[in-house]
């Protein structure tokens, strides 16, 4: 029992459970758990992604220890500890063979009534993005798909002329492949299209409970590869 006492201080042991939005959650969480595993392999970790909404009601109902997210739709909550980390920015990325994938430079207006896909958008930020790119009959940016899954919608923009919004450097391994593209619109970022499109990154905890070592190391993990992340966009 001390042996297993001590080993759980030290975060050596332990079961955590722990949410990540869709895309922190691929090029964050997932090499921070690897990292983790590395000097303490015992710690079992089981991670859930979702919107950061979702996330929070897990976090209250004590169905996760923390999460990792974008905070721009988070309402503030007096049960929960938030944590800003930093603004990432976004970009728009295309196939290779999209036909604005070949232009140096993409007006705003080739933009309008193309096919996108995204993960789960807030209600405001859909407005404003449909208000400049084409809405639909609510107002809203119209996507072809909507998926909380990395994976899933970058397999499907590598196979469809379709537009996605994701942090800058997210597709860094496919642009550098060749098979992705990342679109330069001017007008867009002389409107603001950093704000529209950016991830604003942060952890949240519950405001009256101790994290465990184990958390705690792992969110000493997330600290460092979210700075690094955020230096290199």
């Amino acid at each position: 029992l001390s042996r297993e006492l001590n080993l759980l201080r030290s975060g050596d042991l332990g079961d955590i459970v722990v949410g990540a939005g869709p895309y922190s959650g691929a090029n964050l969480m997932a090499p921070a758990v690897a990292e983790l595993h590395l000097g303490h392999p015992a710690v079992k970790v089981k991670v859930e992604i979702a919107q950061s909404l979702v996330l929070q009601q897990q976090l209250l109902a004590e169905k996760i220890d923390f999460f990792m997210a974008d905070l721009s739709e988070l309402p503030a909550h007096p049960q929960c500890r938030v944590e800003g980390l930093g603004s990432m920015p976004g970009s728009l990325y295309a196939r290779a063979q999209h036909p604005l994938a070949r232009q140096l430079t993409v007006p705003l207006a080739a933009l309008r009534g193309q096919r996108y896909a995204s993960v789960h958008l807030p209600g405001p930020l859909a407005r404003r993005l449909g208000a400049l790119l084409g809405a639909d009959d609510a107002g809203l940016l119209p996507l072809a798909l909507e998926c909380e899954s990395a994976l899933v919608l970058r397999e499907y923009l590598l196979r469809h002329d379709v537009l996605v919004s994701a942090p800058r450097g997210f597709f860094a391994l496919e642009a550098a492949a060749g098979h992705l593209r990342e679109l330069h619109v001017p007008e867009l970022q002389g409107q603001g299209a950093q704000a529209l499109l950016r991830m604003d990154l942060g952890i949240v905890w519950p405001a009256d409970r101790t994290p465990s070592p184990a958390v705690d190391l792992l969110t000493q993990l997330l600290r460092t590869h979210a700075a690094a992340a955020l230096q290199a966009a």
